[in-house]
């Protein structure tokens, strides 16, 4: 991305690869040209209810992104560090090994970390989304990011879309972010999005409506690894 590229940029990302990003999301997407990003969890994939190893594999060739979000989402309060080293270590293999994919960013599961679990992930991996910024770095750029090599471009923000949005508070402040002078990237996670949504989930329609306006906006939608990688 050159120096001078100000305003918005937006990336989805769709948490424990879930049915209905292959069903609802991706032919939507693929109408508008839009590429996402998925938090791998190796040991779910074609478990009911989440992608098959082919839709995985179908996803990644339109150019979708994997990021690791550990190979079966445990409750990072309660991990060892050894636990977590074994997370890792199977959901690379499964990623390069069944899907020929090699992951390089970290999400952690439900946005819990411990100081030594990141520290630990952090030697692991050169991109960390925590989703918490108040327990991360709580000055730009790093909100919701933190990453070994230094990030200039982007005032990272990562939260949830769920039911418990309001839709007209996201659009003012990504058209705040859009003709500023500066570079927003703002990181949008869910779970599903079906017809009836849990509190990490969001309802068909309203995301549907949420990503038209943005098209109308006309603000870019990438993949979070175009942008890690400044290749816009």
């Amino acid at each position: 991305m050159s120096s001078n590229n100000a305003g918005a940029y937006i990336s989805f990302m769709f948490d424990d690869g879930r049915s209905s990003i292959y069903d609802i999301v991706f032919p939507f997407f693929e109408d508008n040209k839009i590429l996402g990003s998925i938090g791998l969890v190796g040991s779910y994939v074609g478990k009911k209810g989440y992608l098959t190893l082919d839709q995985l594999k179908e996803l990644i060739k339109k150019g979708w992104s994997l990021g690791d979000h550990t190979f079966t989402h445990p409750n990072m309060n309660d991990i060892s560090l050894e636990h977590l080293s074994k997370e890792i270590r199977l959901n690379r293999l499964y990623a390069e090994q069944k899907l020929g994919y090699k992951l390089y960013y970290f999400i952690f599961p439900k946005s819990r970390m411990k100081k030594y679990h990141l520290s630990f992930i952090l030697r692991n991996y050169n991109y960390v989304f925590t989703g918490r910024s108040e327990t991360v770095a709580n000055s730009p750029p790093f909100r919701g990011l933190l990453t070994r090599t230094q990030i200039t471009l982007y005032d990272v923000i990562r939260f949830s879309i769920s039911g418990r949005c309001f839709l007209k508070e996201l659009i003012r402040k990504i058209s705040l972010a859009k003709n500023s002078n500066n570079r927003y990237w703002f990181i949008f996670f869910t779970h599903d999005v079906n017809k009836c949504p849990g509190l990490f989930d969001i309802f068909q329609g309203y995301f549907l409506k949420f990503v038209k306006l943005l098209i109308e906006m006309e603000i870019p939608i990438l993949p979070v690894d175009s942008l890690l990688s400044g290749g816009v």
